[in-house]
């Protein structure tokens, strides 16, 4: 309703672009958001949800360009700059994901999926005990992903 009263109004254009990744419907989210962000260009998070609906179609180098647009307009968006380095460790980049996730990791210590991303970075680049202990910290602070982070630990010397 928002859309057809008025086209400029780029919330509701971002409002169906989450409705469409709600019914996985990613191409058509992919469109909600792009004209969103024809409307406000300067609007970090609809670069991240953009990104993720391109990664969800296989779209990886496009997706890393919307985060890497996201990271320079806001250089504080977490989101953005650990969805990159994921995005980085999933195109085989790791070490460009390294000192991503290492500066992520000191400036948000508390956060479990950072952690979790740096052992997967760190178990790809060989450096198994630099893996576990990053594991470890993740398990500290997520108890809940216990099972996850067990069999990522049990692989590490496999």
């Amino acid at each position: 309703r928002r859309v057809h009263g008025n086209p400029l109004h780029y919330n509701a254009w971002y409002g169906m672009g989450q409705v469409h990744i709600k019914q996985e419907q990613y191409a058509l989210a992919q469109y909600y958001f792009s004209v969103a962000l024809k409307i406000n260009p300067n609007a970090s998070p609809l670069y991240v949800h953009l990104a993720l609906t391109m990664q969800h179609q296989s779209k990886y180098v496009e997706a890393l360009d919307r985060l890497q647009a996201a990271i320079r307009i806001q250089p504080t968006n977490l989101l953005a700059r650990l969805k990159a380095a994921q995005l980085l460790l999933q195109l085989k980049r790791h070490d460009e994901a390294l000192p991503q996730l290492q500066a992520l990791a000191e400036q948000a210590p508390k956060e479990a999926q950072i952690f979790l991303t740096l052992g997967r970075c760190y178990q790809a680049q060989g450096k198994h005990t630099d893996a576990l202990q990053a594991y470890n910290l993740a398990l500290d602070l997520e108890p809940r992903d216990t099972p996850l982070i067990k069999s990522l630990m049990d692989r590490l010397f496999a």
